[in-house]
This record gives C-alpha cells, sequence and structure tokens, in this order.
C-alpha cells in the first residue's frame, strides 16, 4: 500500500466511524485506536499528523511493540527506492505492473512504509520525537591558526559552550495550549521483539560484525562506544544487540519521552513473558495472552512427545527419574512423518497431570491464567477511560517473566531494557545511526558468492 495514501485511507476509516458508530450503539467520543507493530506504527503517524492535531477522531490510543520508521522519506526519494525494489521485475508501466503475479508484488522488500509528503505529518515531528544526536567530540580550535580560523571555531561550538553557566538543551516546541490532540497513550515492547529478525542475526560472525560496525559508524570513538556497551569483540558476538534497541524497544522509549515531554498522559507496559510455545518474549507474544484465541501447547496426554498412560516419563539423570538411558529416550520421540499424521485439532491445553523432567512446558496453565488475565484487565480498563495502573513516578507495569505481574519502579524498567545504554551509548549517536547499525544487523551477512 502507498504511503501516506494508506494513512489516509485509515483516516477515512476513522471518520466513518466517527459518523456512524452511533448507529451500533457507540460513542464516537470515547473511540479507542488500537495497534501492534506496523500498525501500531501507524497509530503513531496518526498521533503526530496534521488531522489529529486540528480534528482528533479517537480518544486514546494502545500502541504495542512499534516498528516505527524514524525518518519517512519525501516522495522524490520514495520514488527513488521504489523504482530500484521494482527494477528486478522489469515493469516499467502499470500496465507491465499489473500484469504480474499479486505475490511476486507481495514479496517485493519495501525500504520504507510512511512517506512525508509534506502535508500528512505535522511540522517538526521527527524532532519532537527523535530529537538530533549531540555531538561527543567539542570543536576545538587550533592554537597556531589565525583569528579567523578561531572565529569559525567558536560559532561551530556554541552550543557546546565550556561556561559555568550551561546553556540549556533546545527542545522541540511544545504543541498549541489545546490539549484535544493529546490523547491518552498505553504504550510497550516485548523483550524478544527483534526475533524476527533473528535468525539472519544469528549468521554473522563476530568478526565481521565488528567490522561491518566499523565501517557503518565511521568513526572509532562511535563503534568502540557500540561494542564495548554490547561486549562485542572480534571472537564473540551477543545476539541481544538486536534484541535492545534494534527495532522496538528504544524508539518506543522515545514516543514515551516525546510524549511526557508534551504533557500527554503515558502509561508505560513491558512485556517478559515468554510465549506458550516459545521460550521466550518474542514479537506479538502479548496478543496471544490478550486475545486468548490460538492454539496453545500440547497437554501430555496428547503431545507427540509424550508417553502411553501406563509409562513412565523417561529423563535425563538430572530429573526426577534416573532409570532410563539417553538411548531409551531418543527411541521414544516421534519422527517428523509421524507429527504430519497428528490432527491438531484434537489438541488440548492444559492438564492436571505433571511433565517431568526435559518435557515438561515453556508456561504452565497458572502461568498463562495469570499474565493473560492482567493484560486484558488492564486493557479492557484503559479502553474505558480509566487508568489502568498507577503511572506516578515513572512506574511502568510488567507482564513476565514466569508469570510475575504488577507494577514496578522505574529502576526496575531501567534494568530490565538496559536503560543506561540507551542514555550513555545509543541517544550520543542517535536515531538514524542507531537503526542503520539495526538494519544492517537484521539482513544478515548475504550470501556468499
Amino acid at each position: 500500500m502507498a504511503y501516506p495514501a494508506g494513512l489516509r485511507d485509515q483516516r477515512q476509516a476513522l471518520e466513518w466511524v466517527n459518523r456512524f458508530i452511533a448507529d451500533f450503539g457507540g460513542d464516537p467520543t470515547n473511540v479507542t485506536l488500537f495497534g501492534h507493530s506496523s500498525g501500531a506504527a501507524d497509530i503513531v503517524a496518526h498521533l503526530y499528523s496534521n488531522a489529529n492535531l486540528t480534528c482528533p477522531l479517537f480518544a486514546r490510543a494502545i500502541v504495542q511493540s512499534a516498528i516505527i520508521e524514524h525518518n519517512p522519506p519525501d516522495p522524490h526519494s520514495a520514488g527513488w527506492q521504489l523504482s530500484r525494489a521494482l527494477a528486478p521485475l522489469c515493469a516499467s508501466s502499470v500496465a507491465q505492473l499489473r500484469a504480474i503475479d499479486p505475490e511476486t508484488l507481495v514479496n517485493v522488500n519495501l525500504p520504507f512504509r510512511a512517506v512525508d509528503d509534506g502535508v500528512f505529518f505535522r511540522k517538526g515531528f521527527r524532532d519532537l520525537l527523535f530529537p538530533p544526536s549531540e555531538s561527543e567530540e567539542p570543536i576545538r580550535a587550533p592554537l597556531d591558526r589565525g583569528l579567523t580560523s578561531l572565529r569559525f571555531a567558536i560559532r561551530k561550538a556554541t552550543s557546546k559552550s565550556r561556561s559555568p553557566h550551561p546553556v540549556s538543551k533546545r527542545l522541540p516546541a511544545i504543541p498549541p495550549t489545546s490539549t484535544s490532540d493529546l490523547q491518552p497513550l498505553l504504550i510497550g515492547d516485548c523483550a524478544c521483539d527483534s526475533s524476527l529478525w533473528l535468525q539472519p542475526a544469528r549468521q554473522w560472525a563476530a568478526s565481521a560484525v565488528v567490522r561491518r560496525l566499523r565501517a557503518i559508524c565511521q568513526s572509532i570513538t562511535k563503534s568502540s562506544a557500540l561494542l564495548n556497551a554490547y561486549e562485542i569483540g572480534s571472537h564473540n558476538f551477543t545476539e541481544d544487540l538486536t534484541d535492545q534497541f534494534a527495532r522496538a524497544s528504544w524508539p518506543t522509549e522515545c514516543v514515551v519521552q516525546a510524549s511526557q515531554r508534551t504533557g500527554r498522559q503515558v502509561w508505560r507496559y513491558v512485556f517478559d513473558q515468554e510465549g506458550p510455545t516459545q521460550g521466550m518474549p518474542h514479537h506479538a507474544a502479548d496478543l496471544v495472552y490478550l486475545f486468548d484465541n490460538v492454539p496453545l501447547p500440547l497437554s501430555p496426554s496428547s503431545s507427540p512427545t509424550a508417553f502411553d498412560d501406563d509409562e513412565s516419563l523417561p529423563s535425563f539423570p538430572s530429573s526426577r527419574s534416573t532409570s532410563a538411558g539417553v538411548g531409551e529416550i531418543f527411541n521414544k520421540i516421534i519422527t517428523p512423518d509421524e507429527l504430519d499424521l497428528i490432527d491438531i485439532d484434537k489438541f488440548s491445553y492444559g492438564s492436571e497431570s505433571s511433565f517431568g523432567g526435559w518435557a515438561q512446558p515453556v508456561v504452565d496453565e497458572l502461568m498463562y491464567a495469570r499474565v493473560r488475565d492482567a493484560i486484558q484487565e488492564r486493557w479492557i480498563t484503559f479502553a474505558q477511560g480509566e487508568r489502568p495502573w498507577d503511572n506516578s513516578c515513572g512506574k511502568v507495569y510488567v507482564f513476565g517473566p514466569e508469570g510475575e505481574t504488577g507494577e514496578r519502579s522505574a529502576g526496575i524498567f531501567g534494568g530490565r531494557r538496559r536503560q543506561k545504554i540507551w542514555e550513555e551509548v545509543l541517544k550520543p549517536l542517535g536515531m538514524t545511526l542507531v537503526q542503520k547499525v539495526a538494519q544492517e544487523l537484521s539482513n544478515g551477512p548475504g550470501l556468499r558468492r
């Protein structure tokens, strides 16, 4: 979908809801806009649109794991990028594009989602969301040069004065006094949102990551800051480099801070609960608990790794049973061909019996129910116009790990999301450079020729 045409289509849908929702028993003044991933990014775009500034059509917004485009291209740049992406299709006209198989067009990888046409977004929205980075190296005038060079250096370094009376940092302009466009915001992310790009990111060798970071940063100081912060060296590479700031966590925090600067009420959450079928809080794991309509893990009686009722569950020596050997265990595992014959409709979740040893499920019934009930209750409370939790003093709401739920202090949030690295390393580098690094790592090293 061409943007901002797609955003305008969404705006038209909101106008329809505003006009006709009363005929369905709804309240046009009590509409909650909700989105996840790319849909959440669209909500951020609507929050900072000119139309929302003059005529808001929703009362509050829920933004989950937004994959935000921090610097939408202008129409000229977007057209160039689109032409480059479509070049392999060898289509130079609309008629030729229409003749191409739709699945082929869907699989074209466009490097952008939104387009800044100078009309849809409000003026200065980039600086409002992502303030420009600060220079980490002060400008110093060489002593052996003339007065002209000295004056030039002083003018260039005025924002970095060494005066004992520090110059206050320039903040984005506060929106007009009317607060109709400052809809309350419930926003957060999953701890492993970057699981979407984990597979290509894992293909990087440690030495290649070091070389690539240095090539992108083009600065020993900048690249060293990233490498040291995430403990990356030529012989070790941590995958959480993409998890911590690549596509969700830090951009989400930037949206939170921008909203707070303008006086918007914000409720921040972190979702660290493992997905029912995976051992990590992957992208969209929160939706599994929120909607509670996804097929859940198998019960012991129907699991392809389960055993007959009259058999004791074998396990490794470190688990409850020590009577079985490794070979005996592997002999009981069902093959992939046998898995294809299992009727998935007969799967059921939960059982009174206990798994033993290695076959124990990632999330048990109690954990699942606790997190599910907590997230549903808070989301519904917010949609009804009430406070979902106490957000004073920087408090956040946590979901997980291992079924934990509740309000936590700003310090707990800072530790879970490694906020110190954001402030000391990522923020001085700037969103543009950080996202460029993240995108490169997420794309993987590419195929060898």
